[in-house]
């Protein structure tokens, strides 16, 4: 895309959308990559949710053709024809070790737009193309390294209604690299892994499945080996997702697959037992009962219990005893849990077993694969792949979808930063104008969840603080953190206050709620807060959000599984954080470590793209493809690229390529040979136009500049070397050598295309290129075989004379040779572009037909909704009608996308209509002419279908005459409602949630009229419910008069506790630093009394008095009346401070009588 001579967002969106409608071809080089474009340094990977013949061997092998011998222009050039693929980002970070810098990839995008997939071809094309030969690197198997990251996948990845293979985890493959043989071999490889999505441990959402391996497991036909029974209905925690198998999964097959990978990786027979008898406890602890009430309960007897704890080697007795019963903070009493507390606690098990045993198979095979790169010594150099989960929008987005979010955040501020921030600071430090387009930026996103000690405090850190609070986690939890992050966000511009409307349009955006259908909103507003994200704004609802965050069980529960009597699983539980910081903080670092990692080296980027929310083959989705090309910055790339000087050299390294253009005599100064190549290639003009710039170190050009100038190079270099062959007298009979290697070339394609029947024009004769192609062999097989006898007679560089004289017998056949060769290479390839222009047509044809399709269903989805809605007052012969006739077009389109618009695709067309000799340029004829007739009957179909709601919506227009008479009034209710909901917003962050309720109110009789209204059915409860909807909005009208007065208090009151927290914060630190600092002051002191113990005393009160307070008044800042409140705090602030000042004042009284006695101990040493 960076040629692209029109940059606008329809032509970026055109760009990929024809490409992707090509077919494919099977050999590189022969036609484009159709799902792959690139932007600069970002490839664009279009997922065609099937597979495409362009990941063999043969692929792998002219790929890194492009790179051997590192020669730069090769490279450029090379890659160039062969067009943009994985395989290529790849080799360019291959090639990049050699610079002796970290390489990385950064694989990027939305829940299924296949990044699994592109990091398993990445992986085998760098095994492949960097195997290792040596014997002692036991982690550079090639084998071993791609089968491990596929195991990964069961233990992983999960089939949701985005995605049949989705990763409910971020993984950061690196594979280490060394010198062998003149090249980088692989020598180890290494793994970290980031947030597994733990509540999919103990169920799916609906449509949804949990983990694969518990459904392999499950129907392996090994169940009973690990006391199960072999039926995921069976189970709890499976049930809902047990008829959700994907389309083509085999869970049996892929368990004994995944037994095989495992071997192969490393993971003996008695490891995997334990591996899979934590997954088969997990999947029994589910089924574990409970009886009693919300006060107290108690574990019912079951063999699933008895079972599971067999599993893990724990006492049953000590497991159900801790299950129901907690000890207080303070560990003197000891109280019963009530029913919901003891099943989530059950639960909390079950996930910190299968976390931590996904902890240790993670951390086995990194260990198994390092090889060379095990930690002893110096890492070695390395290229590092990142498969970050995508960016998601669920049904309901959890605690888990926040920080994966977070992460792709902070991944797209790295790619921000790599594309624009560095290439604006370069332009800048070497004195190029860097007048570019804005530059997009989601640095105050990231900031507004990282944010530690400074105010506003990030969403992490206010997560944190609700983590260390003494109360209960209802008391702490949903709405209250909501409030927590109301108050303290919402006046930043990515942070969204909800309020009864949004979530009720965000549930209707995603299907969740029909219009018109009852009222039954699932989500409470109160638990749900928005963030506006670069790829899209998000709803977040506060559930559970305390403890997922805690990253524990309780000390009771840990301490009955670190009582394991099977040694596996113990050190399951020893492999847990020995710092007690809660999930945020332990990701928040990991992904600082990850970004700094990935911005120390070179980075490239992968943005896949999902085609269609379907997942359907050969079809494109246009609006959600361009929405995640802007969102991902890919259109922003380009423009930058274009308005920019995207390809810059320093001036030595421009020599060393681009030397042999310089003119006349060489200038010994490099920047100088850069300026008189450029100016007297292209002119002062095209300086002029900024297609190239002079920086202080650098020069700085265009992209297609950079192009020509390496095809230069090359015709140069071309030249010469022709131009010495001919002088050596070898130029005849590299002829020869030409001649039989285009002809093996064009014996390939004529015999894999079939071509051999088809007819062309030789010597006025009509022949078939098989006449023509047995002729020519016959004619050039004798003359090569008699030269490579002479040259292994005489030496290949032997005596050129005798070389010659024993080929004379052939001269006239090698005279006529060349241009026979050339005519039957020229049809064979103009025929084959020909035939490709014709599957090119058709394919276009099709896909565009796939599309229509789909909107012609979506149309009628859309008519269908409309009917339903007031079915039970329309006439029921016109709606029986119309049923019958959407059902029919329904079908029909149905079975043009399943059946007869994929099987054009496979129908066998005869090219031989196709005129070989025929004049350019050439016209495409219509490969499936049929295909207008099949849309055209699908069309007709929808149109009477549209025609019969019409009929049917009649009823629609009726009741909306009858109730016409309250528009006007509704429309300016409507709008006077639309002023109000901007107040909602702020009562609802002060906490003032009376006023912000009876806006909701009057949004929920709109509603009620909306489902009234679409129903058509009763007038007169329309407008009944109109005048109470009028009413509400009145009443909303009046509270926001008396809520804005309320507010102007409220925000001098926000203004009082924000201070006062501050100078209690403030002292805390100073509280935390004065025993370091008073201990530093005293060693100085070379005097000493019995005053030195009552300063550390005095200290150690002072401390043990007023931390407690703080953090007591520090927790309920937000809450305690502040009449009570800010004199207490004022009066532990200021009483205290008092009191450390007496500190310092002793101190200092000490360090002068110290200073004196010094003084006067100097002075008897004076007069000695």
């Amino acid at each position: 895309m960076d040629e692209l001579k029109l940059l606008n967002m329809a032509e970026v969106l055109d760009n990929v959308d024809l490409l992707f409608q090509q077919p494919q071809v099977e050999w590189p080089g022969q036609g484009p990559n159709t799902i792959y474009s690139s932007a600069g340094p970002v490839l664009i990977a279009m997922n065609p949710f099937k597979f495409l013949p362009m990941y063999d061997q043969q692929w792998v092998l002219a790929y890194h053709g492009t790179g051997k011998g590192h020669n730069v222009f090769a490279d450029v050039l090379g890659g160039r024809k062969l067009g943009p693929h994985i395989y290529l980002t790849a080799e360019e970070s291959y090639r990049g070790l050699m610079k002796g810098t970290n390489q990385s990839i950064v694989i990027c995008g939305e829940s299924g737009a296949g990044k699994t997939f592109t990091v398993r071809q990445m992986l085998k094309y760098l095994c492949t193309v960097a195997k290792s030969f040596r014997a002692d690197h036991v982690g550079a198997d090639p084998e071993k390294i791609t089968m491990s990251n596929e195991l990964a996948e069961s233990f992983g990845n999960a089939k949701t209604t985005r995605n049949h293979n989705s990763s409910r985890f971020g993984k950061f493959t690196r594979l280490f690299a060394h010198q062998e043989d003149g090249k980088f071999a692989v020598c180890g490889c290494g793994s970290n892994h980031y947030l597994l999505e733990r509540s999919r441990i103990v169920g799916a959402p609906t449509g949804e499945r949990n983990y694969h391996i518990f459904y392999q497991l499950l129907r392996s036909g090994e169940a009973e080996k690990y006391k199960l029974t072999p039926d995921p209905k069976a189970y709890a925690y499976t049930e809902g997702g047990c008829d959700e198998t994907p389309p083509g999964v085999d869970d049996c097959g892929d368990f004994h697959e995944l037994v095989r990978k495992m071997d192969r990786a490393g993971f003996d027979e008695g490891l995997r037992k334990n591996i899979f008898e934590a997954v088969a406890a997990v999947l029994l602890l589910g089924n574990v009962q409970f009886t009693g009430d919300r006060d107290a309960s108690q574990v019912s007897p079951s063999d699933d219990l008895d079972k599971a704890c067999a599993m893990l080697g724990i006492d049953k007795n000590k497991l159900c005893h801790a299950l129901t019963h907690q000890q207080t903070r303070d560990v003197t009493i000891e109280k019963e849990m009530g029913l919901d507390k003891a099943k989530a606690q059950r639960d909390s098990v079950a996930k910190i077993t299968y976390s931590r045993m996904f902890d240790f198979v993670i951390t086995t095979i990194d260990k198994t694969l390092r090889g060379a790169a095990d930690g002893s010594g110096k890492e070695p150099i390395n290229i590092g792949i990142l498969d970050i989960f995508g960016f998601e929008d669920m049904a309901v987005n959890g605690f888990e979808q926040m920080f994966i979010n977070l992460a792709n955040e902070r991944v797209q501020h790295l790619f921000n930063t790599i594309m624009f921030e560095r290439e604006q600071s370069m332009y800048e430090s070497e004195g190029i104008e860097s007048n570019f387009l804005p530059l997009p930026s989601n640095i105050e996103c990231v900031q507004m969840f990282t944010t530690e000690n400074r105010r506003p405090r990030g969403i992490v850190a206010l997560l944190t603080e609700a983590c260390q609070d003494n109360r209960d986690v209802e008391e702490v939890d949903g709405p209250h953190f909501v409030s927590v992050l109301n108050r303290n966000l919402s006046k930043l511009k990515h942070f969204s206050v909800i309020d009864f409307k949004k979530v009720n349009d965000a549930l209707t955006k995603k299907g969740l709620r029909k219009r018109g259908a009852a009222l039954g909103v699932s989500l409470d507003f109160k638990e749900c807060f928005g963030i506006a994200h670069y790829a899209g704004d998000v709803l977040y609802t506060v559930q559970n959000f305390i403890p997922k965050s805690r990253n524990a069980v309780t000390k009771e529960l840990e301490a009955v599984l670190r009582a394991s009597t099977k040694p596996v699983m113990k050190s399951f539980f020893e492999l847990g954080e020995t710092v007690q910081s809660t999930v945020g903080e332990i990701f928040t670092k990991q992904l600082e470590e990850l970004v700094g990692k990935l911005g120390s080296g070179d980075t490239l980027f992968v943005r896949c793209v999902k085609t269609n929310p379907l997942q359907e083959p050969d079809t494109v989705d246009r609006k959600e493809v361009l929405e995640q090309l802007v969102r991902g910055g890919v259109v922003a790339a380009l423009e930058m690229r274009q308005a920019g000087l995207p390809y810059h050299l320093e001036y030595a390294d421009f020599r060393e390529e681009f030397g042999i253009l310089e003119r006349g005599s060489r200038s010994t100064d490099d920047r100088q040979c850069c300026i008189n190549i450029l100016r007297t290639l292209r002119g002062p003009e095209e300086e002029a136009r900024h297609q190239f710039k002079f920086g202080k170190t650098k020069v700085f050009m265009k992209a297609e500049l950079s192009v020509l100038l390496y095809s230069l190079v090359r015709l140069k270099t071309n030249y010469y070397c022709a131009k010495i062959q001919r002088k050596l007298c070898t130029m005849r009979f590299g002829k020869v050598t030409k001649c039989w290697d285009d002809l093996k070339e064009t014996t390939t394609l004529i015999q894999r295309e079939g071509f051999a029947p088809l007819k062309t024009t030789w010597d006025n004769k009509d022949v078939t290129l098989g006449e023509l192609l047995e002729s020519t062999t016959k004619l050039i097989d004798p003359v090569m075989k008699a030269l490579d006898a002479a040259r292994a007679k005489y030496g290949e560089k032997g005596m050129m004379k005798d070389i010659g004289k024993a080929m004379k017998p052939h001269l006239p056949a090698m005279s006529t040779m060349l241009t026979r060769t050339a005519h039957l290479k020229f049809v064979a390839r103009k025929f084959f572009q020909r035939k490709n222009s014709v599957k090119g047509v058709l394919h276009t044809r099709v896909s565009r037909a796939l599309t229509a399709a789909s909107a012609q269903l979506s149309i009628l989805a859309e008519v269908h909704e409309e009917c339903d809605a007031c079915k039970e007052a329309a006439d029921p012969t016109e709606l029986r009608k119309f049923l019958v006739a959407c059902a029919t077009a329904r079908a029909k389109f149905e079975t043009l996308k399943n059946k007869e618009l994929p099987a054009l695709l496979r129908y066998e067309f005869d090219f031989s209509k196709i005129v070989i000799d025929g004049p350019d340029p050439f016209v495409v004829f219509d490969p499936c002419p049929e295909l207008d007739g099949l849309l055209e009957d699908g069309d007709q179909l929808v149109k009477e279908a549209q025609e019969l709601a019409y009929d049917v919506l009649s009823v629609r227009r009726t009741f909306e005459a009858c109730v016409s008479d309250l528009c006007d009034k509704f429309a300016a209710k409507s709008a006077l409602l639309d002023e109000l909901r901007s107040f909602g917003e702020l009562f609802i962050s002060a906490g003032l949630g009376a006023y912000a309720d009876k806006i909701s109110l009057a949004d929920k009789m709109l509603i009620t009229m909306d489902r009234i209204k679409i129903a058509c059915k009763d007038g007169q409860a329309y407008r009944q419910c109109a005048k109470k909807f009028f009413e509400a909005v009145d009443e909303a009208s009046m509270a926001v008069e008396e809520g804005q007065v309320e507010l102007e208090r409220i925000e001098r009151e926000r203004a009082d506790r924000e201070h006062w927290i501050d100078r209690l914060d403030d002292l805390k630190v100073e509280l935390d630093s004065k025993p370091a600092q008073l201990k530093a002051s005293m060693e100085k002191i070379i005097t000493f009394d019995n005053n030195d113990g009552n300063i550390y005393q005095r200290l150690d009160d002072i401390l043990g008095e007023v931390l407690p307070k703080i953090k007591e008044y520090r927790q309920v800042g937000w809450t305690a009346p502040l009449a009570d409140w800010m004199p207490k705090v004022k009066g532990v602030v200021e009483q205290t401070s008092a009191k450390m000042e007496d500190i310092t004042t002793m101190v200092r009284q000490k360090e002068a009588d110290s200073k004196a006695v010094f003084q006067s101990r100097k002075a008897l040493f004076k007069g000695k």
